[in-house]
């Protein structure tokens, strides 16, 4: 079985080029990562926005939806949660897409 040092012999790129592109590319991973928990957090922040406009706590579901929309901007479902709470408000112009 061949080993690194004998195939990077045969190769003419710098030790150190290929460290870099190694942690690079660890990097990106730990990123992909850390993107799936803000989607998770994304989610069970909206869950507990839906939670607190079943309860009667507006306030308390409009801080949840927009702490999803910041955890995960892709999502349209906490935009339009938070909207339909505003509306119910009477708060239109608020209700529009703002942050």
């Amino acid at each position: 079985m061949k080993t690194l040092d004998s195939m990077l012999d045969k190769v003419r790129v710098p030790r150190w080029m290929l460290t870099a592109g190694l942690a690079v590319l660890l990097g990106l991973t730990a990123g992909c990562e850390n993107l799936g928990n803000y989607r998770r957090s994304a989610a069970a922040n909206n869950r507990a926005g839906v939670t607190a406009v079943r309860e009667g706590r507006p306030r308390d579901a409009e801080a949840k939806f927009t702490e999803a929309i910041r955890n995960d901007p892709s999502r349209a479902e906490p935009y339009n949660n938070r909207a339909l709470v505003r509306k119910s408000q009477e708060r239109y112009q608020d209700a529009l897409l703002r942050p």
